[in-house]
């Protein structure tokens, strides 16, 4: 039972990866990307470290202005629990080097070892500044600052052991930063995980940047771009 409470605590404060599409791609773009990271917990006797949550992901523009996504995540695999994640990303607003999208989606997991699933519908919004570029914002050489928020809706009545369920919304602010290269982009989040949630009565000893509320995460993301 250990692992389910272990990652079921972790999946209520985490989406376990950054933002991965903050401005949208060209149309027929794909993207394969990874990341790295997660809420920082302290491990007794070593330090205060970022859970290694890893995804690998992929990403297509269905327009210039829409993007459809999906990730797998392999380290809660490891734990015995299937997780994947999808949404559509749309472009709702845009203003020379200001860009502000949108994402429906949603994240699901099922625990193979005791059948267990759970499925959450996310909100998310961000807005984008390129503020240095070679040609627009879709340019091979290109660097964007962003900052957004990601809303998980819990609609179980019960949390993993029967108890009932309490929080049923899950607010995660974010800013990052994204430098990409031809075919290549990295980029860096730093996100403020549930800050509207005690972090007092979970597995794990959080360490957040609002004391006894939510948990502070730290993510680094890798991608690749095929025309």
């Amino acid at each position: 039972m250990k692992h389910t409470i272990f990652l079921v605590s972790v999946i209520w404060l985490s989406s376990c990866a950054p933002t991965q599409f903050v401005v949208p791609l060209e149309k027929g773009e794909h993207v394969v990307n990874t990341s790295l990271g997660g809420p920082i917990v302290n491990i007794p006797g070593i330090a205060n470290i970022p859970i290694p949550f890893t995804s690998l992901g992929y990403g297509y523009g269905l327009t210039d202005k829409s993007v459809i996504s999906g990730a797998l995540y392999p380290t809660a695999g490891i734990y015995g629990n299937f997780q994947l994640s999808a949404g559509y990303t749309h472009e709702l607003w845009k203003k020379e080097k200001f860009n502000f999208t949108g994402r429906a989606g949603f994240d699901y997991m099922l625990d193979t070892y005791e059948k267990n699933s759970r499925l959450w519908p996310q909100l998310d919004g961000n807005v984008a500044f390129t503020y240095q570029n070679n040609q627009d914002e879709r340019a091979d050489k290109r660097k964007i600052i962003y900052l957004g928020f990601s809303n998980w809706f819990e609609l179980n009545a019960t949390k993993a052991h029967g108890e009932k369920q309490s929080k049923r919304w899950f607010f995660n602010p974010h800013i990052g930063h994204q430098m990409k290269r031809n075919q290549w982009a990295f980029h860096f989040e730093l996100a403020f995980l549930a800050p509207n949630i005690s972090n007092e009565k979970v597995v794990l000893d959080y360490k957040s940047a609002f004391g006894n509320r939510g948990a502070t995460g730290i993510y680094f993301g890798l991608q690749y771009h095929i025309k």
